[in-house]
């Protein structure tokens, strides 16, 4: 794919996904690139500074330039202005890699800040759902609920918790019969991560079997709000697009209740991800819960299938005699009136590709290759 076809693919999604969001009321946000690197310090555990880019700034503090977007809005939501804060944006954030390589990735979503209540969370997962398919009608939305793992996870021990989200985030049922052997966890905390991890897929499928598990009236409640959450997508024509999946397991310190992740077909990496994080609200000392998600728009390049194979339909050719000649207009004007992309050169511009290759000569056009 070439870097000029990328530029295409993200403009278009791009664009409509700023109309979208605006239809829902969630108004464009333009932020500083650069941002305190002391934010990031107090909120290392959400944000590893490892990965930080960071110089002095002017005034001699210590800048980045911006690795996390969610953390920049909710420093600048001001609840005492605003009930609720209803936020797009497509910016850019610049993170170091293991590698050692700096990457500016673009990402575009929204955020919902302040007083949330059940339709302002169902939107926000509507909204995902619609962003992903804006990209490909083929997309699948994995949905989980934090505060249902968290209960189940109360009697856990403590110093036990951290290994057993990660094999609940590997699906490692192997490992956690293994936790079991040994004594870490009891036998019944076991099969109910079974049942937990087993119960994935088909959002109704995956229902059927979590309710089976007993666990307490909060767990209860959390499965009920997951369960209204799907009916209300699917009532939106969304229910063959959407999974239940435990796997993710988000920084349970930030992140409660409703989390999801969004998958595209072509792409081997989720796309789009998001959920409730009041745990960032309140480190922050804002009042209010937040939602949103976001959408890593630089893995569009591994859309292979949606790549041009060529940089453009038509290349029509003509000699310096005939620039001039309004026939030469007319004759471009139909290409391009029956959806073919077309350039009007007197030469073929050196690397560029062409499915057909034309020749305007003495008032007519005449093809001289054909590449597909």
């Amino acid at each position: 794919m070439s870097e000029k076809t990328e530029m295409r693919i993200d403009e278009r999604v791009n664009l409509k996904l700023r109309q979208l969001y605006r239809s829902y009321g969630y108004l464009p946000l333009k932020m500083d690139k650069f941002e305190e690197y002391d934010l990031y310090i107090r909120n290392r555990d959400f944000i590893p500074t490892e990965s930080i880019i960071a110089f002095p700034g002017w005034d001699g503090k210590l800048m980045t330039f911006r690795p996390d977007l969610t953390l920049s809005i909710v420093k600048n939501y001001r609840p005492e202005k605003e009930t609720t804060r209803k936020v797009s944006y497509s910016e850019s954030i610049y993170r170091m890699e293991r590698d050692g390589d700096y990457r500016e990735i673009l990402q575009t979503g929204l955020e919902c800040l302040g007083t949330i209540d059940a339709q302002q969370m169902k939107e926000v997962v509507l909204l995902a759902c619609k962003s992903l398919r804006t990209i490909s009608p083929e997309f699948i939305l994995d949905i989980s609920h934090l505060g249902f793992l968290q209960e189940i996870l109360a009697d856990a021990p403590a110093e036990y918790r951290s290994a057993i989200a990660s094999c609940i985030s590997k699906k490692s049922v192997h490992e956690l019969a293994g936790m079991a052997e040994q004594g870490a966890i009891s036998e019944t905390l076991m099969e109910t991560l079974r049942t937990l991890i087993e119960s994935c897929g088909n959002y109704r499928s995956a229902l059927q079997g979590l309710k089976k598990l007993k666990v307490s009236p909060a767990a209860d409640a959390c499965l009920e709000e997951l369960a209204a959450l799907c009916r209300y997508l699917s009532e939106n024509r969304m229910g063959r697009n959407i999974n239940i999946d435990f796997s993710i397991v988000n920084n349970m310190n930030y992140y409660s209740g409703i989390t999801f992740r969004g998958y595209i077909r072509g792409i081997p990496a989720g796309i789009l991800s998001g959920g409730r994080y009041d745990g960032v609200m309140e480190r922050s000392g804002k009042p209010g819960g937040a939602v949103g998600f976001a959408l890593y728009l630089d893995r569009l390049n591994m859309l292979v299938k949606e790549a041009r194979e060529y940089d453009v339909d038509v290349i029509l050719l003509y000699e310096e005699k005939d620039a001039g000649d309004p026939a030469l207009a007319e004759a471009a004007e139909r290409i391009r009136a029956g959806g073919e992309s077309l350039l009007t050169e007197r030469v073929v511009p050196a690397g560029m590709t062409c499915r057909r290759l034309l020749k305007f000569d003495g008032g007519e056009v005449r093809t001289i290759e054909i590449n597909g």
